[in-house]
């Protein structure tokens, strides 16, 4: 879809995004409602989090697919979460649950499910 549409500027299209996802997502604010959180420590590292890895990350894979493949890119967003849970496994000593290694694995699964062509066309081209 990002690649179709050329003319619109990538930083609208991911304000527009990310306001329609929350719309999205407000109605379940308010079936676990929780007290407002209202220290700055926290909303300074929430603004931290959603800034350095939530926006900047979309807005530069929104001008990556001018240049790339949507597969590709696919390939990289996807693989980022998975390089994240091994060096937190295996690095950092974090302890993983069943569930969250089943999840982990699942997600490989769809990438590989997802690029079977391309991955094979690259395992028989080096042999």
């Amino acid at each position: 879809m990002l690649k179709v549409i050329k003319d619109v500027d990538k930083f609208n299209f991911l304000g527009v995004q990310l306001i329609l996802s929350g719309l999205i997502m407000l109605p379940l604010y308010f079936l676990n409602a929780a007290p407002f959180p209202t220290e700055t420590f926290f909303w300074s590292h929430i603004l931290l989090i959603a800034i350095v890895f939530t926006i900047i990350p979309l807005f530069l894979n929104s001008y990556a697919l001018l240049g790339m493949p949507s597969s590709a890119l696919g390939i990289l967003i996807y693989l980022n979460p998975i390089v994240a849970f091994t060096v937190a496994f295996f690095y950092f000593k974090e302890k993983i649950d069943l569930h969250q290694f089943f999840a982990y694995l699942l997600l490989l699964l769809s990438i590989v499910i997802f690029n079977g062509q391309l991955l094979k066309s690259v395992v028989y081209k080096k042999q």
